[in-house]
């Protein structure tokens, strides 16, 4: 019966583990800036580049998922 269960809660793991990923990419795959949406189109080239350092948005996708998924 132990073993049953260990065996379903490494399943838990890959599932949860699979959703993260595709919620992360759906994410990621709308269209859109996320950083003109929070400050309008009137910004500055200066305040854009802020915000995106600020939200972790110029790292890399696979740093990005992995602060993602930490927060």
């Amino acid at each position: 019966m132990a073993q049953y269960i260990l065996h379903r809660l490494m399943q838990m793991v890959v599932v949860l583990l699979v959703l993260s990923l595709f919620c992360f990419f759906l994410l990621h795959s709308l269209p859109g800036n996320p950083v003109l949406t929070i400050l309008g189109e009137d910004a500055t080239q200066e305040e854009i580049t802020q915000l995106t350092q600020e939200l972790g948005l110029d790292r890399p996708l696979p740093v990005q998922y992995f602060s993602w998924l930490g927060e």
